[in-house]
């Protein structure tokens, strides 16, 4: 009874290892998103503007994101792809025949993009009118062919990408919505005209002022009147020196031979208790002759 106790205790003190291997090998919560903000645009024709891709880890770390956007060539075109935050842009491939932007955004080994914000900026082109047509991500969760969020250890933790709509109106729509209305001039009546008629005739009267001439020297700048501040272009953040980079917690491999040592050795235990070891069996000697 007590070397089953011994036993027991013996794997009893097991599961912490196991248990700590097993906690280190759980891979992360897969929660991150892709957004293209805004959520709708209105262009006319040839007008350009720039949605911006903003990515949201919701806690892990994210080493890099590849970006598969699909849109309709026969209304929008796509300029350009201009990264914010990551590191590099290792491939950036735009097809607007095909309607398919392709780019991929990384950060060097030991850098993570830890918190939300925008990673990217797309230029985009109206090219004929239409009510709405969407830009959207070709994504399937799970899938690694597609638009997807990258954590260490190559996993995918994107589990939604929303992308924008886009309504173009035509040059001449809206040159007609923006064009004043035209307003009628009044006729002068008779008396308004005699009474306006003495004014006219004392002006013309008067001697014509010369037109000044302005010298080709002279600086066209004029300098602000006194109390008046020229605004300044805003100022540049101050760089945070010193912030420690957020590292992954690496894993314990020396838990792993040394839970298979203690699996191990109570498997030998537990045997030696249910097979002892058992003595060999001499013959008895038989006893001498006497001989007289």
């Amino acid at each position: 009874m007590n070397k089953l106790k011994l036993c027991f205790l013996f794997l009893v003190s097991c599961l912490p290892a196991i248990w700590l291997g097993f906690l280190f090998l759980a891979p992360s919560a897969q929660a991150a998103t892709l957004t293209l903000a805004p959520a709708s645009l209105s262009l006319t024709e040839s007008q350009a503007a720039t949605p911006t891709l903003n990515l949201d880890p919701q806690g892990d770390l994210i080493i890099g994101t590849d970006v598969f956007i699909n849109f309709d060539p026969r209304y929008l075109k796509i300029i350009s792809v201009v990264r914010r935050t990551f590191a590099s842009t290792p491939a950036t491939i735009i097809d607007n025949t095909k309607g398919q932007v392709k780019f991929s955004l990384a950060n060097p080994y030991g850098v993570y993009q830890t918190t939300p914000g925008a990673v990217a900026d797309l230029t985009i082109q109206g090219l004929s009118p239409v009510s709405t047509t969407p830009i959207n991500f070709s994504f399937t969760p799970g899938s690694t062919r597609d638009t997807n969020v990258v954590a260490p250890g190559g996993q995918d933790v994107l589990t939604t990408a929303t992308g924008t709509t886009i309504a173009i109106t035509s040059q001449n729509q809206s040159t007609t919505n923006s064009s004043p209305t035209p307003t009628a001039t009044p006729t002068p009546s008779a008396a308004a005209a005699a009474t306006i008629l003495p004014e006219i005739t004392a002006v013309s009267t008067a001697k014509p002022k010369p037109t000044p001439t302005i010298n080709p020297d002279e600086s066209l700048i004029q300098t602000p009147p006194a109390g008046f501040i020229a605004p300044l272009p805003p100022p540049k953040p101050p760089a945070v020196l010193g912030a420690a980079t957020p590292t992954p917690p690496r894993f314990p491999w020396f838990l792993i031979p040394l839970a298979i040592l203690l699996i191990t050795a109570a498997v030998l235990l537990l045997r030696r208790l249910h097979h002892p070891r058992r003595l060999p069996q001499y013959p008895t000697p038989k006893p001498a002759l006497a001989f007289s």
